[in-house]
């Protein structure tokens, strides 16, 4: 059974940030000494901060716009169409033509991200930047989904590809939804 959210994946992103203390001199005035000038040591800690990873939400439509009419062509795909998870309920959208993309969107990833199953081969990787597991699924077909954590991991997106007879020889699922992940998670994590 394929579910897009099932699994663990934590991302969070922390960014220290220190402080600078500097040393100044006198200043000359033109005929007169000068008397070197000392600053007093810092006694600041440095600073600390946590960056809010970027919160995002999608209905159907919304997912139907990660993706440009250009960007959907070059993988032989076209009219997008949005539409809902029979099995999640998770709002998707989905791309045909000469490959079948599929974007989907879980808001609540408490337990966690990916598909399971027996027909499930899943790869930790990283595509920019971004911890994500590529799942090559092989049911009655082959689709590959790149899957990964939004909203600091309360949220998943998976984005996938499977080919059709028109685009059999010429596309290769997994190599797919790796492309189409490069895309998307830039604009969703950025």
């Amino acid at each position: 059974m394929r579910s897009t959210i099932l699994g663990l994946l934590a991302v969070t992103a922390v960014i220290a940030v220190t402080g600078c203390s500097s040393e100044s001199g006198g200043v000359a005035t033109p005929g007169t000494a000068t008397q070197p000038t000392t600053t007093a040591p810092s006694t600041t800690e440095p600073t600390t901060t946590t960056t809010t990873p970027k919160q995002v939400s999608f209905d159907r439509e919304a997912l139907c716009e990660l993706l440009t009419p250009a960007e959907a062509a070059k993988f032989g795909a076209e009219n997008p169409r949005p539409t809902n998870s029979f099995q999640t309920g998770n709002p998707q959208c989905g791309w045909m033509g000469e490959t079948s993309i599929v974007m989907d969107y879980g808001a609540d990833a408490s337990g966690g991200i990916g598909v399971s199953g027996p027909n499930v081969e899943t790869t930790d990787i990283t595509i920019a930047g971004t911890d994500a597991l590529l799942q090559r699924i092989t049911d009655k077909t082959v689709f590959c989904q790149v899957a990964f954590a939004v909203n600091g991991g309360k949220s998943g997106l998976a984005v996938g590809a499977g080919v059709l007879s028109r685009g059999e020889g010429k596309y290769e699922p997994c190599d797919v939804a790796k492309q189409l992940a490069e895309i998307v998670i830039p604009k969703v994590k950025g």
